[in-house]
């Protein structure tokens, strides 16, 4: 024992001897850093907790920031892979291109989710998709957990999401033209695509513009193929700026998504005697947008913005039924003579658009104090009917005409959700007061006030001795005020 420990005693000496010429070769000259880890820099700025620039330690809220590195290291095929990954953050899936966010425990309507700081909530009640933007078009996502309806109204009781795209240059004396193109691919999903980026600028004008295509097969997961999980889909972004002065900006946008045959295994099923499959048939969505933005010098504003933008989503959610006879009963199928089994085929159609515009002013740092205030104004307008194609069919696989020889194939249009208009007009404040080096004080207020009017529509048809059912109109007026308080102590 005393032998080994001697040895071990005179190899350590000798190791340190020997390394302290190597040590002071390291000091002089230092190892570059290790860019594969990620680092939180405290000092970074994000502008979604409080809608203006703001350092990370300045905020009582619970921030997360996902930046374009990161995006691309993950290799995601959505940006619900990446989210999932962030503290408070988690993914309601039904397959890998439905996800929506989950912060805190509130998913849904509770959870707003920001496209360069317009809101992708809308009326149609299910949540947002940022399955709707692709990844390669996003130069960072900011994540706020907890309340933040002061800033952003209702839908963001839960958290907000803010996507941000990649932009067109600032103004620069040089003209240059650059971009990229990649094709990609992997294994897990089969999946293959390709993308294409542009940068052009020249003079006050520059720009940032892509497109791109993927399609995915079926997934393979550890217990084998997933059935009905794949999709294709199609994508292009334009941002477009034009430099009027060194401090006023114009900004145009349009962004257009279009996605097919997306898979739903989540929501299938299949039994003895009865199956169902769900998939979007389509997802369509188009967004605009017009800014102008001033930066103000040598005056207590320091920024204005102004915006306008719309919207548009136009879906098909497309489900395929089987029955065999011994399920008409239990899935509420009224029998046929001489059917052995039923297809029920439906499709459920929404169109959504919205119309917005938003205004906002925030103030230099006016001695010890920072605020901001502004306008915010949208309108839904929705529309939807569902479409069923029940056919019964024999033993022989022959369809079965209708009661007095009527088609074999039965059509139905019903209304999926109520036609109409949902408006919201909203007015906001927040400031800061910096007590001392090391504390800050955040406070802030917003009222809205809410219109919503929507209009009959057939929900059900009579079946049988039932009566039809109707959507009834509505009309709501009504107000809402919020506020909140903050407090926080840089370490």
């Amino acid at each position: 024992m005393s032998s080994r420990l001697g040895r071990f005693l005179a190899a350590t000496l000798l190791a340190a001897s020997l390394s302290v010429p190597a040590l002071a070769l390291a000091q002089s000259n230092p190892a570059p850093p290790d860019t594969t880890r990620p680092v939180m820099f405290l000092r970074e700025t994000l502008v979604t907790g409080s809608r203006y620039p703001r350092a990370y330690f300045e905020s009582p809220q619970a921030l997360s920031f996902l930046s374009r590195a990161q995006l691309r290291d993950v290799v995601a095929t959505t940006n619900g892979d990446v989210l999932g990954l962030l503290p408070g953050v988690d993914m309601s899936k039904d397959s890998p291109w439905e996800q929506r966010p989950v912060l805190r425990g509130l998913s849904g309507q509770r959870v707003l989710v920001l496209v360069d700081g317009s809101p992708m909530n809308s009326a149609r009640g299910n949540g947002p998709h940022p399955s709707l933007v692709d990844p390669a078009q996003v130069e960072r996502i900011e994540v706020v957990r907890g309340p933040s309806s002061v800033a952003y109204g209702s839908d963001a009781l839960g958290g907000a999401i803010n996507i941000i795209t990649r932009e067109a240059s600032f103004l620069d004396a040089t003209q240059s033209f650059r971009g990229s193109a990649t094709l990609s691919g992997s294994t897990a999903d089969r999946q293959r695509g390709g993308y294409l980026e542009l940068m052009p600028r020249l003079g006050r004008f520059s720009a940032f513009v892509s497109s791109g295509a993927r399609k995915a097969d079926d997934f393979e997961s550890p217990d084998g193929e997933v059935p009905n999980s794949g999709f294709r889909d199609y994508n292009a972004l334009a941002n477009l700026r034009y430099d009027l002065t060194g401090q006023t900006a114009l900004k145009a946008g349009y962004q257009l998504y279009r996605g097919n045959d997306i898979g739903i295994p989540g929501l299938s099923f299949a039994m003895p005697g009865a199956r169902q499959d769900f998939q979007f048939a389509f997802y369509d969505r188009d967004y605009a947008h017009l800014d102008l933005e001033r930066r103000h010098q040598g005056s207590w504003i320091a920024g204005t913005l102004a915006r306008v933008y719309f919207q548009r989503e136009h879906r098909d959610f497309y489900s395929d039924q089987g029955l065999d006879s011994a399920m008409f009963s239990a899935f509420g199928i009224p029998p046929r003579g001489g059917a052995t089994r039923v297809s029920t085929l439906q499709d459920r159609y929404f169109d959504l658009d919205t119309w917005g515009a938003q205004a906002q002013l925030t103030s230099a740092r006016l001695g010890a104090a920072r605020f901001t205030a502004g306008l915010d104004a949208a309108r839904d307008q929705t529309d939807g009917d569902n479409v069923r194609f029940r056919t019964y069919y024999d033993a022989g696989g022959t369809p079965v005409p209708g009661p007095g020889g009527s088609n074999a194939t039965a059509v139905r249009t019903t209304a999926s959700l109520p036609d109409g208009k949902f408006d919201n007009l909203g007015a906001f404040a927040q400031g800061e007061w910096f007590l001392a080096p090391r504390w800050t004080v955040s406070a802030g207020g917003r009222y809205t006030h809410y219109r919503y009017r929507t209009e009959a529509g057939l929900s059900q048809p009579a079946a049988g001795p039932s009566p039809a059912s109707y959507f009834t109109p509505q009309s709501v007026d009504d107000d809402a005020l919020s506020g909140s308080a903050g407090i926080t102590w840089n370490a």
